[in-house]
């Protein structure tokens, strides 16, 4: 990874119950770097009329913290409809045969979890030259530069350039899907 060009692109990560239960997961929020700021202060001003200063789950229990995440769920939906913001969920379950191994590792297990989600969404779900910020919410268990490593390594892949119908050579070139300028973990309280 270099720290040379301005994203174009952000990623937003937080698991959920990424140790613990049978069921864990990841969600990515990702969207256009010039739509950062206006997407920031909707939020905080959201949370900051519904009188909250996060929305976890666990605080969803009570009046307040429901109407908060209903009014944040209906901004999504806005943003999401208007293509502004792409809303990605992997959830896998550990007593599924590809995960329930005797000794599983659940931090690498993460690790791969995190590689497929944002490989995906950046691959395939926006454009190729796009570059990319990611914030992952702070996790002491991942290496974030190793996952960078990887992702780096996956965005390059080898392409055939020519035709059947040209007379020009077919030659091989080296094709960039995406590029990691910079991953930074946060702490997801600290960022609507």
């Amino acid at each position: 990874m270099s720290t040379s060009r301005v994203p174009t692109h952000v990623a937003f990560s937080d698991e959920s119950s990424h140790n613990q239960g049978r069921y864990r997961g990841l969600g990515l929020l990702t969207l256009e770097n010039s739509k950062v700021e206006s997407a920031k202060m909707r939020v905080a001003d959201l949370l900051k009329d519904s009188g909250v200063q996060e929305i976890k789950w666990q605080k969803v229990r009570d009046a307040r913290g429901r109407f908060a995440a209903l009014k944040l769920f209906e901004c999504a939906l806005e943003a999401i409809r208007t293509g502004q913001l792409r809303v990605d969920v992997l959830t896998w379950d550990v007593y599924d045969q590809r995960h329930s191994i005797v000794g599983r590792d659940d931090t690498e297990n993460l690790h791969r979890m995190y590689y497929h989600l944002f490989r995906n969404v950046m691959k395939n779900r926006w454009p190729d030259d796009a570059v990319w910020h990611l914030y992952p919410d702070e996790n002491n268990a991942m290496d974030w530069e190793s996952v960078g490593e990887i992702l780096g390594n996956a965005s390059t892949r080898r392409e055939i350039v020519g035709d059947l119908f040209s007379k020009r050579s077919f030659k091989a070139s080296l094709k960039r899907d995406f590029r990691i300028e910079q991953i930074i973990p946060s702490q997801s309280h600290l960022e609507p």
